[in-house]
């Protein structure tokens, strides 16, 4: 189940409430973890542009599996098996029976509150933006619908792109090769006699 259906499935769930026999499964990327004392752990998981919490209670999980959050960090894509409900606050939560780490983020991300301030960085690693600014994935999301109302304009009243005028030359060859012993040969002409 995605996040968002997850959000209009549940929305309906009063403060503080669980709904035991629903059990859920959803993926997401880790956007924060919170720590409180031993037995609970928060995270907030971002999917499609929607965040929902998971409150992992060391008295809800399965066998061993809450020794996964000592090793679970930002940036990292978990699975969340466990029911639905809200937090005494009114946020919409899973608890968690299990917890997987389905893709870990081998490279940190940039602290939340700062954010990338380097332009070169924001321009050489596009997916590391996007990841750190919804407001740059939102434009990337509308250029493309732009291009493909373009496009599909277009193609309704029969517009077609024609190749240019001059083809380009058929690619080269594959250079030789010797099969006694397996070396890379080239031809190689050099010029005599100036």
């Amino acid at each position: 189940m995605s996040i968002p259906q997850f959000a209009k499935s549940f929305s309906h769930i009063k403060d503080g409430e669980r709904i035991d026999n629903k059990p859920v499964r959803i993926a997401g990327r880790l956007d924060s973890k919170r720590v409180q004392g031993q037995n609970l752990v928060f995270y907030d998981i971002v999917s499609q542009d929607q965040k929902i919490q998971i409150m992992a209670d060391r008295r809800m999980a399965v066998g061993d599996s809450f020794a996964i959050h000592d090793t679970l960090r930002r940036g990292d894509i978990v699975g969340v098996v466990g029911v639905p409900g809200k937090s005494k606050r009114g946020e919409l939560t899973v608890f968690p029976t299990e917890v997987i780490l389905l893709s870990p983020c081998l490279r940190l991300l940039p602290p939340k509150h700062s954010g990338l301030k380097d332009q070169e960085i924001r321009y050489r690693q596009r997916y590391l933006d996007m990841i750190m600014n919804p407001a740059v994935k939102s434009i990337f999301h509308i250029r493309s619908r732009i291009i493909n109302y373009i496009r599909r304009f277009l193609d309704e009243r029969v517009c077609i792109s024609l190749p240019s005028l001059s083809p380009s030359p058929p690619p080269p060859p594959p250079p030789p090769r010797s099969s006694a012993d397996e070396i890379s040969e080239y031809l190689q002409f050099e010029p005599t006699g100036f």
